[in-house]
């Protein structure tokens, strides 16, 4: 099940308590606002970049937050007892705490206020010291469910130097206190989230500050039949998509491909119909579809030598 088929299978109603409030951002915004009004401390730089970058990165806290409520709309948080499978519980074990710290920096650069910005340290050093405490008294009430958990998802998000069409390691969770338990040794690893910030990012008013490099792909897989979603890195030419495979022997997304499959893109803010077929290295073509994602990927020339992803769209409008 794909993570937006699991969200509207999830009921509406959901619980305040459920909406924990963070303390230790809303003590170190309230010192860093009074400092300001105390002895104003302006952000270097153009005030348009900060305010651009400050929206972005509450928008993307927003969703964050709001996807991590939704996700856990079924469980108390306070007093949990079951399986969930939502995500964005399956990239990190603590998504509702990363979404406040993208609020919290958000919020200083768009004031344009160094102390603001400078109190967001403080605010996640506090919130790290209390996920510890949690992860303990987790590890006490899950055992070995959780270690298995708490090795497959990262504390809070991790981004690799390949960060586009990289899988998640876990499908579902498990919710606990303010942290998430495991889901359980039995749940498979195979669906790919993608990057999880990338494609809050992408899906929001402010998806142009990565919709020229990175696209939402959707497709559903051969085998299993289940869809999957993962932000890819491309070049456009023309009615065409050039995606190139980033580690093809240890990455199966892209087999999916090898013959023509329909799949839909989430490209500069639209969603649009396309085919997808792997081009491969004794493709007479392929050659020539390098040179062209690499002249759009100058710091990849002479590194691509996989196979890539063609994705011909079949709608024909201006993306922009």
């Amino acid at each position: 099940m794909s993570p937006e088929r699991e969200w509207a299978s999830t009921p509406r109603a959901w619980s305040v308590r459920n909406v924990p409030v963070p303390e230790a951002h809303v003590v170190c915004l309230a010192a860093g606002f009074v400092l300001r009004w105390l002895r104003p401390g302006r952000l270097p730089g153009r005030r348009l970049v900060q305010r651009t970058l400050g929206w972005a990165a509450v928008a993307a806290g927003a969703n964050l937050v709001a996807q991590s409520v939704r996700a856990a709309a079924r469980v108390d948080l306070a007093h949990p007892g079951r399986v969930v499978t939502a995500y964005p519980y399956s990239i990190s074990r603590n998504p509702m705490y990363v979404g406040w710290a993208f609020l919290h920096l958000g919020a200083g650069l768009i004031a344009g206020s160094g102390w603001i910005v400078a109190t967001l340290p403080a605010a996640a050093g506090w919130m790290h010291l209390n996920v510890r405490r949690e992860e303990r008294r987790l590890a006490e009430a899950f055992g070995e469910d959780y270690e298995r958990y708490r090795s497959a998802v990262p504390r809070y998000l991790t981004v690799s130097p390949w960060m586009f069409g990289r899988p998640s390691r876990l499908a579902g969770t498990h919710l606990s206190g303010r942290c998430l338990a495991a889901e359980g040794a039995a749940m498979p690893a195979k669906k790919p989230q993608g990057n999880g910030l990338v494609l809050t990012v992408l899906r929001s008013p402010a998806h142009r500050l990565l919709s020229g490099m990175a696209i939402e792909l959707r497709y559903t897989g051969r085998r299993s039949g289940r869809e999957f979603t993962l932000p890819v890195q491309y070049a456009l030419d023309g009615r065409r998509l050039l995606v190139a495979v980033q580690s093809p022997s240890s990455t199966t997304w892209w087999r999916n491909f090898r013959t023509p499959q329909d799949v839909s893109v989430r490209l500069r803010g639209k969603i649009l119909q396309g085919t997808a077929h792997v081009v491969s290295p004794d493709d007479p073509a392929w050659e020539r579809d390098r040179r062209l994602y690499e002249r759009r990927w100058r710091r990849l020339a002479g590194k691509v030598s996989g196979p890539l992803v063609q994705i011909t769209l079949h709608e024909v409008r201006d993306p922009r």
